[in-house]
């Protein structure tokens, strides 16, 4: 299969503008390239905001570790010996996960959903438990309730859901014949 490209006047009243369709030859597909563009602002967008939200977090925790380490304890998923690893682990995936995201490293947005699941679980077991403390998601200094972060993280999972719809896929051009 190949490509055809057309390129066709939409017109009003005085002005005159260019669209350009790349429809792949034998399928009823149309994206006209100002779609494709706003998709990938909005897509870069996307990546740039989640990115930011995982380093914002990271850095947070790790000027206050102890802190953090207090608050997965309280959760008591983890055995006390290794809840310190665990906070090392959380920093250091929010931190990669969130510059993989900006720099569209490959499997980034399958690892910020993965670490994002894992939060919401935590959380709802926390709200499940009926736990009253903070999740410690952005450090001391920001006090959320289990029931807010979860939602905040249900909220984020969406904007991973909006970058892989408007992630970029080159026309399928295998030639089936």
């Amino acid at each position: 299969a190949s490509l055809s490209i057309t390129i066709g006047f939409i017109g009003s009243i005085g002005t005159v503008s260019v669209a350009i369709w790349i429809r792949p030859t034998g399928t009823g597909s149309v994206r006209t390239l100002k779609q494709s563009i706003h998709l990938r602002i909005v897509n870069f967008a996307a990546r740039l905001c989640l990115g930011l939200v995982f380093v914002v977090a990271a850095i947070s925790k790790l000027f206050n570790l102890s802190d953090f380490a207090q608050r997965v304890g309280d959760f008591g998923l983890v055995f006390d010996t290794l809840v310190t690893p665990t906070v090392w682990v959380v920093v250091v995936a929010e931190l990669l996960i969130g510059v993989s995201l900006v720099f569209r490293w490959p499997g980034s947005l399958v690892c910020a959903v993965g670490l994002l699941l894992i939060f919401v679980g935590v959380l709802s077991y926390g709200i499940a438990l009926g736990l009253d403390i903070e999740c410690g998601c952005f450090g001391p200094a920001v006090h959320v309730s289990l029931g807010t972060q979860l939602l905040a993280d249900l909220g984020l999972l969406l904007v991973c859901a909006i970058i892989y719809a408007t992630h970029y896929r080159p026309p399928n051009n295998s030639n089936t014949e």
